[in-house]
């Protein structure tokens, strides 16, 4: 076990970066540490929900393809590949895609090594080309404290 004080370092550049949390400096620091996170979390790992994914075809691209697999039966004629087995994924869910990483081991470990923490940015775009509104339903006592 661990017994060494857990030392402040009062006054040190980090340290005055985030003594207003209000500031302009402030927000530049978090919202500079939240994107970079994201862009080495989507390289790396290919994290859903993801902004660059605004449809299926992109969704297929970016994510389904490498940890999902293919299901059969996707083109014009489903009926024929029915029987045919899913094509499994290449990667089990949570690991690097090393596509991304023509340079290695070495490559990936300088991608993470830019990680600051767990901030990440919010993914406000993903799917929105897609219309996932069924007709016929709509707000209602029900869903309304669902939606609001």
């Amino acid at each position: 076990m661990n017994q060494a004080p857990n030392i402040y370092d009062w006054n040190s550049p980090a340290d005055r970066a985030v003594v207003d949390p209000l500031s302009y400096e402030f927000e530049e620091l978090w919202n500079e540490t939240a994107k970079v996170n994201t862009d080495v979390f989507a390289k790396a790992f290919h994290c859903v929900p993801d902004d660059r994914i605004r449809d299926w075809g992109a969704y297929e691209k970016f994510y389904q393809d490498l940890y999902v697999g293919k299901f059969p039966g996707k083109g014009d004629d489903k009926d024929k590949d029915k029987d045919k087995p899913r094509v499994p994924p290449r990667y089990r869910y949570g690991h690097v895609a090393k596509e991304e990483f023509p340079g290695g081991v070495r490559e990936l470990k300088e991608w993470l090594a830019r990680v600051r923490g767990t901030l990440v940015e919010m993914p406000l775009r993903f799917m929105e080309n897609v219309d996932f509104a069924q007709e016929g339903l709509k707000l209602n006592p029900l869903t309304d404290t669902v939606y609001t």
